[in-house]
Parts: structure tokens; sequence; C-alpha cells
């Protein structure tokens, strides 16, 4: 009976999750539904298991950004306003807590392109890639790509 509360109760928190953050368009791994943004991971050094893992065993990916005002047609860069910033954390949901700060770094010549570095998941599991757009402290949209590691 305890067992199926709390699948309940996950089951709920994902509904609402889904229902808030609105259904990806095909194509994207992350989608931002308040700024119509579209997030497309591509891994440039794939995660690997180890037993405690370190700098050297970090994955790497890049983050691209394209801009779905215009439809829904992979095209146009999406690029954040001045005042606001891309943040990328690791969280792992069956677990309640996340991994080590990953390093992002805004490509300078390709617009929306975002290199993410320092990757590395603490166990195998159920992960999480959350993608937040923030203007100053404040959280103006939000995306999860789930992952799993093993």
């Amino acid at each position: 009976m305890r067992y199926v509360l709390v699948l309940l109760m996950a089951l709920s928190f994902e509904t609402a999750f889904a229902k808030k953050k609105g259904k990806a368009p095909e194509g994207c791994d992350m989608y931002f539904s308040q700024q119509k943004f579209c997030g497309v991971v591509t891994w440039t050094k794939k995660p690997v298991v180890v037993a405690a893992p370190t700098a050297k065993d970090a994955a790497e990916f890049d983050l691209k950004l394209w801009d779905l005002n215009q439809g829904r047609q992979l095209n146009k860069p999406a690029v954040l306003k001045a005042d606001q910033q891309l943040v990328v954390s690791l969280y792992m949901p069956d677990m309640g807590h996340g991994s080590e700060p990953v390093v992002l770094k805004k490509d300078d010549k390709v617009p929306g392109l975002y290199h993410v570095t320092q990757v590395l998941f603490s166990m195998e599991g159920a992960w999480e890639i959350r993608g937040r757009i923030q203007q100053g402290t404040k959280t103006i949209d939000s995306a999860a790509m789930p992952f799993m590691f093993k």
C-alpha cells in the first residue's frame, strides 16, 4: 500500500510537471515553453560509468537553442536578451539530488550554441539535464531532458 501511494504521488508530480512545461515539439530534447525555445543536445564526449568519477571522466555536450516563435522548424537560432542567461544543471529525481556543477560556455561565433563541460553523473540511474533561462535572479523559463545513465 505504501509503495502504491509513493508511486501515485510520483506520477502526479510528473503529470503536473509535464502539463506545466508543455510537450516538446518533435526534434526537441528540451522545450522552454514560455519562450518557445527548443533545445537540442548533442553529446561531444559521452558519459562513462566509473566507480568514482573524476574530471577526466567528465562528459561534454553542446546545447543548441532554436527559436520556435515563427513556426516549428529548427532554422532560427534562439538568442537570449542581454539581461538573460542560461543555466544548466544535472538532477536525479528518484534520489532527490544533483551532481557537481557543470561548466557552461556560450559560443561567441554560433548564435544559440552553448558548450557544456564537466558533466559528471555520480551514479547510474534516471537523470535530468535541466535548463533555466534567468533574468537577473528570476527564472523566467525552464526545461528538462530525461536521461538514463547506465
